[in-house]
């Protein structure tokens, strides 16, 4: 009869292709980077499109929609207009899909950023746009059910409208105090969308790729992980690397 100790070896040498594998797997796939039409070059924190789950934030879903990339936050959907990465800062300029084109959407829902995820840059300002369905005077544009239409550019105190939507404008395209505003103006606004900043995690990407590592997101933990090419051999978030005669070597910084 075999041995405990049989047993386990016998277990663990089979094992071992599977755990490697899977981590050679992901190495390879979360080395791939999110390309579409203008946003190109995009990894970590983000998925999708050649990029699975494990390498990215599961709230960071980016997608390819007629060339123009997309990612939904808190259900809303925006287009990414611009991406950079600058050293470990990553910034998206984003604009809401459903206000592209009209200010008429189908569901009236406000504009909400999740700080968990990004962090709030100042190049920014909220205006409330006003939906009346009965109003004696005239409105700045009108929607189907809605007769007027109002623009508010300062903090929005009583309205006597049905629904109000608060939407991020760009300072560079529409000051905070505007004397004279139109639907065109604040349209192209809003269109040309306003910036977030991708919420840093601790510096562990940066501990990994500095390993020769990539980057992904373990789903079970909720945090980053690392992939390394030599299989899943890691010590504090970074790849032990072997030296000649299979000695690991420190990671850098280590």
């Amino acid at each position: 009869m075999d041995s405990p100790i049989s047993s386990f070896l016998l277990f663990f040498a089979f094992s071992l292709p599977f755990v490697f594998g899977n981590s050679l797997d992901l190495f390879s796939s979360c080395s791939n980077l999110f390309n579409c039409g203008d946003i190109t070059d995009v990894g970590f924190p983000f998925w999708g499109v050649g990029r699975p789950p494990e390498c990215g934030n599961p709230a960071l879903r980016l997608a390819c929609e007629g060339n123009k990339a997309t990612i939904v936050i808190t259900e809303i959907k925006y287009q990414i207009l611009k991406y950079s990465r600058q050293n470990n800062s990553q910034t998206l300029t984003i604009a809401r899909t459903d206000y592209m084109g009209t200010l008429c959407p189908k569901k009236f829902i406000n504009t909400t950023i999740d700080y968990n995820l990004f962090d709030a840059i100042p190049t920014s300002h909220n205006i409330t746009l006003l939906y009346c369905s009965s109003s004696t005077v005239a409105g700045q544009f009108s929607c189907p059910g809605y007769n007027a239409g109002f623009i508010q550019v300062s903090p929005m105190g009583f309205s006597p409208c049905n629904m109000s939507v608060i939407v991020p404008v760009s300072m560079n395209f529409f000051p905070p105090v505007s004397d004279v505003v139109n639907s065109t103006e604040v349209l192209k606004a809003i269109e040309e969308g306003f910036e977030v900043r991708v919420k840093e995690d601790g510096g562990r990407c940066g501990i990994c790729e500095q390993s020769h590592g990539v980057c992904g997101y373990d789903l079970n933990s909720n945090r980053t992980t690392c992939y390394c090419r030599a299989g899943n051999s890691i010590d504090n978030g970074a790849c032990m690397n072997l030296q000649a005669g299979g000695v690991p070597s420190s990671p850098p910084g280590m």
